[in-house]
């Protein structure tokens, strides 16, 4: 199942940012001209998953949160809204109650 709040329409262009869960999960982010029926933009991630989109219109920017799994820093994107472009990533650090858990 799609989450609707990781998809969006915007010029034409259908963005989304999901986890694809058949085998091993893979975390997706794509752009897909309607207009045209083609593909802009697929980057796929594999042993991800998608936690959280957050769209910000006036800085032209999406947040797309990922969690790598296997106790890795989760990493969050700050992609360019019309293009998927990659304008930052930050690893944000697991705390060391979580590391510890069994």
């Amino acid at each position: 199942m799609f989450n609707r709040e990781n998809m969006w329409v915007k010029d034409g262009i259908l963005y989304f940012a999901e986890t694809y869960h058949k085998g091993e999960p893979s975390a997706v982010l794509a752009a897909y001209d309607l207009e045209n029926s083609k593909t802009l933009s697929f980057e796929k991630r594999d042993h991800a998953h998608v936690v959280m989109v957050r769209k910000v219109p006036e800085r032209g920017e999406v947040a797309v949160l990922l969690n790598p799994m296997g106790y890795q820093p989760l990493e969050l994107y700050v992609l360019d809204d019309a293009s998927l472009e990659v304008k930052s990533v930050t690893k944000l650090e697991l705390p060391s109650e979580y590391m510890t858990r069994l």
